[in-house]
């Protein structure tokens, strides 16, 4: 089953990267785009201006697999991307028993941690395991959310 868990902040969001189950063990992403708005330095007026940044992320899926003795932990990350478009997402899959637990195994910078789900041993089926999926809303003044 796939939980929304919605933030509302001002300084990142993002639009799209809908989660969907198309088959038993399968999670597949639409394209969705990641805004960061920072300060920059402007020199022209001496002060800092706000910038927003805007990366694309493809859609993607993957599969997930199940272990036969011990639970599984899925974390799938947004990376920073560069100016040319390089890999968009990391998903970790880790066995957790007697001294394992979860960590980030990649080399590149990591921006948002977008899912991150536990898979019981010996699930054969997406349905009765609880993905929450983080997304983050813009802030909008007119709704007051």
């Amino acid at each position: 089953m796939i939980i929304e868990n919605v933030k509302t902040t001002d300084n990142y969001w993002i639009e799209g990267l809908v989660c969907s189950n198309p088959s038993p063990m399968e999670l597949a992403f639409t394209e969705g785009t990641f805004h960061i708005e920072h300060g920059v330095y402007d020199e022209a007026t001496d002060q800092n201006v706000m910038q927003v940044e805007t990366d694309t992320y493809t859609n993607f899926n993957f599969d997930v697999v199940s272990d036969t003795e011990f639970d599984v932990i899925y974390d799938v990350y947004l990376l920073d991307l560069p100016s040319i478009s390089g890999q968009a997402v990391h998903v970790d899959r880790t066995e957790i028993g007697g001294d394992q637990f979860a960590f980030y195994t990649g080399e590149d910078k990591l921006r948002f941690l977008l899912v991150s789900f536990l898979v019981p041993a010996n699930t054969t089926d997406l349905a009765n395991v609880e993905i929450k999926v983080n997304r983050v809303v813009k802030n909008d003044e007119t709704t007051g959310q």
